[in-house]
C-alpha cells in the first residue's frame, strides 16, 4: 500500500480531520499484513515540498511531485522485494539444514 500525505499534512496542521486518519489508516494496513510505502517519509526530507510538489494549497501533485513520488515508490518496492527475497533465501536455507 502507498500511503500518499495530501498538503494538509505538510503543512503540519493537525485540526484537520484527515491529519488524524493517518495512524488509523496505517494500522489497519499493519494489522492485515499489508506492506506500507509511506510517501510522506520522501517528502518531509524535502524542505519545499509543500509548495514545489502541487498545483497550488490542498491540490493534487504536479509533475514534479508525481515524478518524486514515482521515483521513491519504485525505489521502495525495489527494497521490499529484495527484503522479502533475502527472508525466502535464509527460509530456504534453514529447511536445508
Amino acid at each position: 500500500m502507498v500511503y500518499l500525505p495530501d498538503w494538509t499534512r505538510l503543512r503540519n496542521r493537525p485540526n484537520d480531520p484527515t491529519y488524524r486518519q493517518k495512524n488509523l489508516i496505517l494500522a489497519a494496513a499493519s494489522n492485515a499484513g499489508i506492506p506500507v510505502i509511506d510517501v510522506l517519509v520522501e517528502l518531509r526530507s524535502r524542505p519545499s515540498a509543500a509548495t514545489a510538489y502541487y498545483n497550488y494549497p490542498g491540490s493534487h501533485f504536479n509533475k514534479e511531485g508525481y515524478r518524486v513520488v514515482a521515483e521513491y515508490v519504485l525505489r521502495e518496492i525495489d527494497a521490499l522485494a529484495s527484503s522479502k527475497l533475502k527472508s525466502t533465501r535464509q527460509e530456504l536455507r534453514d529447511e536445508l539444514r
